[in-house]
């Protein structure tokens, strides 16, 4: 890969480097940069330990009045931040949070980078708030964060992240203190982060995630509905997802939460039908999410099809590429539920560029979806629909039951060829707790024939099958 071909230039280039160079720093500098991208695609933890150990060399290096030394401590600041999420070592956060506040420090007040350093500085105290619950380190994250917000323009690319960690810092702080107007100004600062970002910028499904649970504590069900509506649209309008192990792994449990929320709001206010059909999304964007976790190079899985090669080559260099505009060196880490790093350089230039990119990938994913129905199922959650699954019903001369936990609880949906049923279902989670706690026993021969599995399966059948018996076709019948 050609990360793997930089790495290995770069460090060739350090080894050839003597120690009082003047360039060393700056060779340290990239190499860690370098590692720790290629640590945060595989999640290698060697990768991790060897980045810190570069960055934290350059920045002994250098100078206080080198102008480069900011950008490096942000960075070694973003790199403990990503040990400390691994570990969960606080000392690791303290070190990141001290870092970054020397990227602020150093940082003139004129500078592009400052308000991003301010930012990054925000989201470590938040980390910080969130582990040890010290309410002057959520305040300080406020502070910062608005600060970052109040230095950049509208046609700043990186202010509707800043918008975005700001309403998250916010709602922390209404769930912590309970105050309406930090959840009101929440959601104005979702709103904004929103209506700022690119049709089909990878952000806008976070956002749109993010925006959607602020409506849905304020109990506006409509509104909450309809931004995680625009969630699942901007997550299947993609395509490809990242090729960062670690996004993929919590993209996962990240939208099935919000995913359940989607099929909440639909069954309060009445729409069965729409609830099934983001039951459905929801379980099988998972299966997809868990897939690509485990190849995150799309040119590793095998494929036979000289023509899917070269396709899925092409997609790959397209996501590298809008993975860099969106991702430059010396960026800080992303908190749990913020959007992607912010980048560097021209504004105007980096979003056009982002565009086209994205333009591209959405074009090459529709032939390859077209050419290739088959392998376009192990990277895209078609929607499905209550009249396909009748259809299915019908063709197979059966009924369809699917079970799904939303927020508020457990509901089966029973489907045949003339039927649509939802069914609500109570004392599920109680079921599968005592069934959990026997499962350890039944494994080791224990149980097996005697009246605790007898119970546990009577348990199962009153809670998830006699509910829905009446729906069912008589015995004998299919």
């Amino acid at each position: 890969m050609d990360t793997d071909i930089a790495i290995t230039c770069l460090k060739q280039a350090l080894d050839l480097t003597p120690a009082e160079h003047p360039n060393r720093s700056m060779c340290l500098n990239f190499t860690g940069v370098a590692m720790i991208d290629r640590y945060r695609r595989l999640g290698e933890l060697r990768d991790l330990e060897e980045a810190i150990d570069y960055l934290h060399e350059a920045v002994g290096m250098i100078p206080v009045e080198n102008p480069n030394k900011p950008e490096i401590l942000n960075e070694l600041g973003s790199v403990m931040i990503d040990r400390f999420k691994h570990f969960g070592d606080l000392e690791d956060l303290t070190k990141a949070i001290d870092f970054m506040k020397q990227a602020v420090d150093l940082t003139p007040d004129d500078h592009f980078n400052r308000s991003m350093h301010i930012n990054n500085l925000g989201i470590a105290l938040r980390n910080r708030y969130q582990h040890l619950g010290e309410l002057v380190d959520l305040e300080d994250a406020i502070v910062n964060i608005q600060r970052a917000v109040d230095l950049t323009s509208t046609e700043n690319p990186n202010r509707p992240i800043y918008l975005n960690n700001l309403g998250n810092a916010l709602d922390t702080r209404y769930l912590m203190l309970g105050q309406l107007k930090d959840l009101e100004e929440a959601i104005i600062c979702g709103k904004q982060a929103v209506d700022l970002t690119p049709h089909k910028h990878p952000n806008r499904s976070i956002f749109f995630n993010n925006l959607g649970n602020r409506y849905y504590e304020n109990n506006e069900i409509d509104n909450a509905r309809k931004a995680f509506i625009a969630m699942s649209t901007v997550i299947e309008s993609i395509r490809a997802s990242s090729t960062m192990k670690v996004d993929s792994e919590k993209m996962v449990s990240d939208y099935a939460s919000s995913y359940a929320r989607l099929v909440t709001c639909c069954l309060m206010e009445g729409d069965a039908e729409a609830a099934f059909r983001y039951a459905e999304a929801g379980k099988s964007r998972s299966l997809v999410d868990a897939l690509q976790a485990e190849h995150q190079w799309l040119t590793d899985t095998p494929v036979e099809d000289p023509d899917l090669a070269e396709k899925l080559g092409k997609a790959e260099r397209l996501r590298a590429d809008i993975e860099y505009l969106l991702d430059q060196p010396n960026q800080s880490g992303k908190d749990e539920d913020d959007g992607e790093r912010v980048f560097l350089g021209s504004p105007s230039e980096i979003q056009n560029e982002l565009s086209k990119k994205l333009q591209k990938e959405d074009a090459l994913w529709q032939t390859i979806e077209s050419d290739h129905p088959a392998f376009a199922l192990t990277t895209s959650a078609p929607p499905y629909t209550v009249e396909q699954a009748q259809t299915l019903a019908a063709r197979e001369n059966a009924t369809l039951i699917s079970f799904y936990q939303h927020d508020h609880g457990w509901i089966a949906f029973v489907v045949s060829n003339k039927n649509f049923t939802p069914i609500p279902l109570e004392g599920v989670n109680t079921m599968i707790k005592t069934a959990l706690g026997l499962l350890p026993s039944i494994a080791k021969g224990l149980f097996r024939k005697g009246p605790a599995v007898f119970c546990l399966l009577q348990q199962l059948y009153i809670v998830l099958f006699k509910p829905i018996m009446d729906y069912l076709p008589a015995q004998g019948q299919p």
